[in-house]
């Protein structure tokens, strides 16, 4: 590294566009004035402008006193940083900082989102990190000192060149701090939102849009032009199942028929109607099947195709081909990628048994591989895990699969079923991302990131960060010190025994509340609270319900130690932000600020993730006790159920008090803020128990 001393001489900021001086904070500022599609120098010119002034903003702040100034070419003597962009076209996020002299560093992008990426891989440097979105989530190095250049070229390239970042599934779940974080920390895909599509297309993120596209699209009673229902017009359109005679009340319980060349017209055309419409942000559309989890259309036609996965290339093969056809005679007025899914809720996670479709190869046709009920004890590539196991093999056909597609990892470190709760994956994502990279996988996404209220997972979201833009596993110790270190300052050390502690205790999540039949929540869900007939289905990580309840036990307990430590790091934090409050009138320089504003940060970090914990510990309680209590009943323990009832009245209560914050609708926009309780998505059948418990006479 070199070292510039910014005291003695001023920085200079070099964008290659005249008039830099005077118009670049209106140029940075002008995203809402740019066709980003049809004026791509206006376009890189916005994200250049940009990316200097988020280098102005950090910068100034960490040296005060600093002179940084823009200028449209490098000055004969003194410091810059030369802003470029190989090929201005580009939203590439691959860069290069290089070296020119002892006073000059170039920050090349290969396209313009390089280039942004580059400064910000600079101002990390710097020691500036963003580990949570908005101002609190800012880690500021102290001001002063000298800026940290290299004094050899660094090269850095996305691990995963299809890009990562999240799926964003939810209308509503749009925030322009979540974005800006997203950025900052590496991630150039972006589920497009309406609110958003400015300052993303500013960022050179690649958009896109979609998901379970055909489900109100081809509904049995949607109203065609004729007057007629979709069903009554066209029933062959839905897919034969396996029993035969297709029903409309459960039209949509098997997927499509592929093999209707008017339906791939009708299709075609809403699809066409959405991208030039809300969706005209895309650059890319996730278009998956039903999710149902039926199967496909037994109908002859259809299984000449091949297997499940077959018909579902089929089908998109025919769609490229008329979305060709529409930009051909500028009917679109870009090229849009299609993203399928390889997943169970759509019967296709196997891999193809024929070739795939040219037109999909050649066009570089995405396919995300979800492995929705995966076991988060282990690996995904591990082969002592049955479940695991059969998921890898499948990811490994679909890698396979010539000519290849581009196969993204999705993963679901908050799926639906996990209701926001304290659950941390760091040890299988450090051995998770670097096999998917080396099996060939292309890029990276997740359901469901929450928009706030990170806690404890906050660890989650820029492991994943680190992880999706390098999947290599060297250096992850030192990341991951540095991050305790940076996040809670001097409770670092203890912070680390919490997360170990928080990460044990959810190691058997998938086995507690994913979707699968054999969850402890599932058979919960289906319990209707009389005393069992027979044992539960339960995963096979788990012997019986004995063993179950054991395990949840332990969680409990792991939980229960880890907010402890938390609680009592909170009441050291409150006694030492008392003794440093500051004199009314608050602080009088950036640098006093800063001083005055870590502490309370540190407090607000902890509290937030003692909320979390004390969610997730009850949660763990009612689901154990509930558990316990179906076993007592089923083994005709009258008196020990009657024991544990008590505790999951109290607990329920308890959750009933708390609120994790927030949750989004779906489908469609708005918000919701449910209790804990409700969260848990036990209370109708705890409601269920107490009905019987009434009938039975048992009222305590």
């Amino acid at each position: 590294m070199k070292a510039w001393t910014l005291a003695d001489r001023p920085l200079t900021i070099v964008l290659p566009y005249r008039n830099a001086k005077r118009f670049t904070a209106i140029w940075a500022a002008g995203e809402n004035e740019v066709a980003f599609r049809r004026q791509p120098k206006a376009a890189h010119r916005c994200t250049l402008a940009f990316t200097a002034m988020e280098l102005q903003r950090f910068l100034s702040r960490s040296w005060p006193d600093a002179t940084i100034r823009f200028r449209s070419r490098p000055p004969r003597r003194g410091y810059a940083l030369i802003l470029e962009t190989k090929d201005p076209r580009s939203r590439s996020s691959a860069f290069q900082l290089i070296p020119d002299g002892e006073e000059r560093l170039r920050i090349q992008g290969e396209g313009r989102t390089g280039t942004l990426f580059g400064a910000y891989a600079l101002l990390k440097l710097q020691g500036w990190r963003w580990h949570a979105p908005g101002p609190a989530g800012e880690i500021a190095p102290k001001p002063g000192g000298t800026l940290q250049v290299p004094a050899a070229p660094v090269t850095d390239r996305p691990g995963f060149d299809a890009g990562n970042g999240f799926d964003l599934e939810c209308y509503s779940q749009e925030s322009v701090d979540l974005l800006m974080w997203s950025a900052r920390n590496g991630f150039d895909v972006w589920a497009g939102r309406a609110g958003t599509f400015a300052l993303a297309n500013k960022l050179g993120m690649t958009i896109k849009n979609g998901g379970h596209i055909f489900e109100s699209i081809l509904h049995p009673e949607a109203m065609l032009p004729s007057g007629e229902t979709l069903w009554d017009a066209h029933p062959e359109w839905f897919g034969l199942p396996a029993e035969g005679g297709r029903k409309r009340e459960r039209a949509q319980a098997t997927q499509a028929c592929a093999s209707q060349p008017a339906q791939v017209e009708f299709l075609g055309q809403a699809l066409l109607k959405r991208l030039r419409g809300d969706w005209s942000i895309a650059d890319r559309v996730d278009m998956w099947g039903f999710d149902t989890w039926g199967q496909t259309c037994q109908c002859a036609a259809c299984q000449k195709l091949g297997n499940t996965s077959d018909q579902m290339l089929y089908f998109a093969a025919q769609m490229r081909a008329f979305l060709d056809r529409a930009e051909a005679a500028k009917k679109l007025d870009r090229h849009v990628t299609l993203i399928l899914c390889a997943y169970e809720g759509t019967a296709s996670l196997a891999g193809p048994s024929r070739p795939v479709p040219d037109n999909l190869a050649a066009d570089g046709t995405l396919v995300t591989f979800y492995p929705i009920n995966r076991c988060y004890r282990h690996p995904l590539n591990d082969p002592a895990c049955a479940t695991n196991l059969r998921y890898w093999r499948a990811l490994n056909a679909w890698t396979a699969a010539r000519p290849p597609l581009r196969i993204v990892a999705g993963e679901y470190y908050n799926v639906s079923k996990y209701e926001d709760l304290p659950l941390l994956f760091s040890e299988v994502m450090r051995v998770d991302w670097p096999a998917f990279a080396a099996a060939g996988v292309r890029g990276a996404t997740y359901m469901h990131l929450p928009s706030v209220h990170w806690g404890v997972r906050t660890l989650t979201q820029n492991l994943y960060a680190r992880l999706t833009r390098h999947p290599e596993a060297s250096g992850l110790e030192e990341w991951t010190a540095e991050y305790f270190e940076g996040w809670y300052g001097r409770h670092g050390a203890v912070m680390r025994k919490v997360a170990a502690l928080t990460e044990s205790a959810g190691h058997f999540c998938a086995q507690w509340r994913a979707w699968g039949a054999w969850s402890v929540l599932s058979n919960m869900l289906a319990w209707d609270g009389t005393p069992a007939a027979k044992p539960l289905t339960l995963h096979e990580h788990f012997a019986d319900g004995a063993a179950a309840v054991a395990e949840g036990r332990r969680a409990a307990a792991r939980l229960s130690e880890a907010l402890s430590l938390v609680n009592a790091l909170r009441r050291s934090e409150t006694l030492l932000t008392a003794q440093a409050a500051p004199p009314p009138g608050g602080a009088v320089n950036p640098g006093e600020l800063l001083r005055l504003q870590h502490s309370p940060l540190v407090g607000r970090r902890l509290a937030e993730d003692a909320r979390l914990l004390r969610y997730g510990l009850d949660a763990m309680s009612l689901l154990t006790d509930l558990l316990a209590y179906h076993e007592a009943l089923r083994l005709g323990q009258s008196d020990a159920a009657d024991a544990l009832w008590p505790a999951i009245e109290a607990t329920a209560e308890s959750l009933e008090n708390q609120m994790i914050p927030l949750n989004v609708k779906h489908p469609g926009p708005g918000f919701l803020c449910r209790d804990c309780y409700e969260r848990t998505q036990l209370s109708a059948t705890i409601s269920r128990c107490r009905a019987w418990r009434l009938r039975a006479g048992r009222t305590g």
